[in-house]
């Protein structure tokens, strides 16, 4: 809103100044909210400049300032027509031209400019303190919280954001901010959950989107973002059953899984062989915590059981037993990481007896 500035000369003015340089001194009676103007001696209101020549914006005059003005008529402002220059007033604050030399104070629009890649250039997009979430019996329905997280509105972009406290929900059977993207989750498969952020409310709410066949990117990249929202962190991807979130824990990018088998062989072959864990793990995974299980029909059963990331036994971890009673079993946990998403490498060793190999999966890490 304008606001409009009186006053009455001594000596009061017959007309308005029709040249530049004449001066204007008067207790200001209220402080400017936007921009402002000024009749003397009851005289036409012309509008109020500042000294980089701009109208006002606020708190250039403050209530109960001395303000001082100078008219001026030129080619720089105002169309050329009068207007009142504001050179200064108690205690408001001063409105300079843009710098363009070493010497030249600087506007806060240029240093916000200059300073907000800097002040954004910390941290990595999804990083996070303290970040959980907590499905206790499968639902529909969980809540993500964190102390601290990471936002971006594209890999590499300097709109970065850090939020603190976080703390929002998601539905399945809904879509949009708080639901999925589009259409409904997998009735079996993964969810990736998103936290998303409106910079202009300072919302933040998750977004679900289907993980199920495809990695999904840290930042969303699907077509279906909700308006205003413009960054984002992939903060897990979720087990999904019956279309509901499967029981599990999320902390940091650990999910934690009921344990269950995702491979099961009596297949005996000391040359490695790819399976997969598809049923398990997303494609997202980057490694998981296995637990290697090893049986036998006979006592006295030597056996081994070997996972590893790649069929060269990259980080191959290793369960040996003997069973000393048939029936009695052996499980080694170790984790490993992904070379090929969703698929490690088996090899086994028993010479006598029929033995049983099982790979359980006891958490992941995206």
């Amino acid at each position: 809103m304008t606001t409009a500035y009186v006053a009455s000369n001594q000596l009061p003015m017959a007309a308005l100044p029709t040249l530049s340089g004449i001066f204007q001194r008067f207790p200001a009676t209220a402080t400017n909210t936007g921009d402002a103007t000024y009749s003397p001696d009851g005289l036409e209101v012309s509008p109020i400049y500042g000294l980089g020549g701009q109208p006002l914006q606020g708190n250039e005059i403050i209530a109960g300032g001395n303000v001082t003005l100078v008219s001026y008529i030129g080619a720089l402002l105002n169309s050329g027509n009068l207007c009142w220059v504001l050179l200064d007033c108690t205690g408001g604050a001063q409105q300079v031209a843009q710098a363009t030399q070493s010497q030249h104070a600087i506007q806060l629009g240029q240093a916000n400019a200059m300073f907000a890649p800097l002040s954004n250039s910390v941290g990595v997009v999804g990083q996070s303190r303290n970040a959980s979430l907590s499905v206790t019996t499968a639902s529909a329905t969980a809540t993500f919280t964190a102390t601290e997280l990471i936002v971006e509105a594209a890999l590499g972009s300097s709109a970065r954001y850090a939020l603190a406290n976080v703390s929002a929900a998601i539905n399945l059977t809904s879509t949009g901010a708080g639901g999925m993207d589009a259409g409904s989750p997998p009735v079996t498969g993964f969810v990736g959950v998103y936290a998303i952020f409106n910079p202009t409310t300072k919302n933040v709410a998750l977004l679900g989107v289907d993980a199920t066949s495809a990695t999904v990117p840290e930042v969303y990249g699907g077509s279906n973002m909700p308006q205003g929202y413009t960054a984002s962190a992939l903060v897990g991807v979720l087990p999904v059953a019956s279309s509901k979130f499967a029981v599990c824990q999320l902390v940091d990018r650990r999910v934690t899984v009921v344990p269950g088998a995702i491979f099961n062989t009596s297949t005996v072959s000391e040359t490695f062989a790819a399976f997969s864990v598809a049923s398990a793990v997303p494609r997202n995974a980057k490694k998981s915590t296995l637990g290697l299980g090893i049986v036998n029909t006979v006592a006295n059963a030597n056996m081994s059981l070997f996972v590893a990331s790649a069929a060269s036994q990259l980080g191959v971890a290793q369960s040996s037993n003997t069973c000393v009673t048939p029936g009695f079993g052996h499980v080694v946990y170790d984790e490993l990481p992904f070379v090929t998403p969703q698929t490690l490498y088996f090899a086994s060793r028993s010479f006598v007896g029929t033995p049983t190999f099982t790979v359980y999966v006891q958490d992941y890490t995206v």
